[in-house]
């Protein structure tokens, strides 16, 4: 490794470019963290908007959980240990 002030100077310009791009990923890193609860609540009420729009109400008297079970649907935590014994596997 050359320490020489000729041989520093590359070093020197890589540090500075790389300080560069810190402080612009940090930067876009702020404005991201600044615009996530606007961004959150947007996505969100597009979503119920869409879910009152196309899933019709619940039948009187029952509960989702129980129209999942009728419909083959299973409890989120056996669903859960499925998925992770696929991925396991995979």
């Amino acid at each position: 490794m050359n320490l020489s002030p000729s041989g520093l100077a590359p070093i020197a310009a890589e540090l500075h470019r790389l300080a560069e791009k810190l402080q612009a990923r940090e930067l876009a890193q702020r404005e991201m963290l600044a615009n996530y609860p606007h961004l959150q609540k947007a996505v969100f009420a597009w979503l119920q908007e869409q879910f009152e729009r196309d899933v019709p109400p619940l039948p009187p008297g029952k509960d989702l959980k129980t129209i999942a079970l009728e419909e083959g649907g299973m409890p989120l935590d056996i669903l859960l240990m499925q998925l992770e014994s696929l991925a396991e596997g995979s």
